[in-house]
């Protein structure tokens, strides 16, 4: 069974091609002579903003208090809207694909890359995503949800407790035994003086 990405992931031809296609055109920009763009016009002079002068202060209750001259102002106060959110089922969400090509397009004029290298890293990217895709399903998800202090407590828990069961009763009867020579040590030096 094929996979569903592969038929819409273009080939390497496709992309020479398009790389190729992409170039020709560039060339055909530059010599043709290109028209130098109309000012925009100024906004007309009467058209006044609401602006917030900076001797205005807002109250709480939405009335404007100008401070230069301690004077109240009187405007409207603002109501906010109640603006609901509404539960939107999985099954109808839209396609987000439609979306996004739209907003590249409208993004591919001010791109900080190249077409060329652009359409390789994208290529590479994709070859990629691919690889890492295939490597999932190869591997066993169960070997993801364990840590490596999971994997280390398993393997060393029984090594530790073997090397207790060896040497724990040695080693508790020697310290054992130096810590009574040094308290006999110490009486038999308290009671000489």
């Amino acid at each position: 069974m094929s996979d569903p990405n592969a038929e819409q992931e273009p080939s390497m031809e496709e992309i020479l091609a398009s790389i190729r296609r992409i170039i020709s055109e560039d060339g055909e920009e530059d010599t043709a002579e290109q028209p130098t763009p109309e000012p925009e016009p100024e906004p007309p002079a009467g058209h006044e903003e609401d602006v917030l002068e900076l001797t205005d202060e807002v109250q709480d209750d939405g009335t404007v208090v100008n401070l230069k001259r301690g004077e109240e102002v009187f405007e409207e106060p603002v109501e906010e809207e109640d603006v609901g959110l509404e539960m939107i089922d999985a099954k109808g969400k839209p396609e987000l694909e439609p979306v996004i090509e739209a907003a590249a397009e409208g993004v591919a004029a001010e791109r900080l890359v190249s077409d060329i290298p652009g359409l390789e890293s994208v290529s590479a990217l994709s070859g990629l995503a691919a690889a890492v895709n295939n490597h999932r399903r190869a591997v066993d998800p169960s070997i993801g949800a364990r840590t490596i202090e999971d994997l280390v407590k398993e393997v060393m828990s029984p090594m530790i407790r073997e090397w207790l069961d060896d040497n724990l009763p040695a080693l508790v009867e020697r310290l054992v035994s130096r810590e009574i020579e040094r308290l006999t040590r110490e009486a038999e030096e308290i009671s000489q003086r």
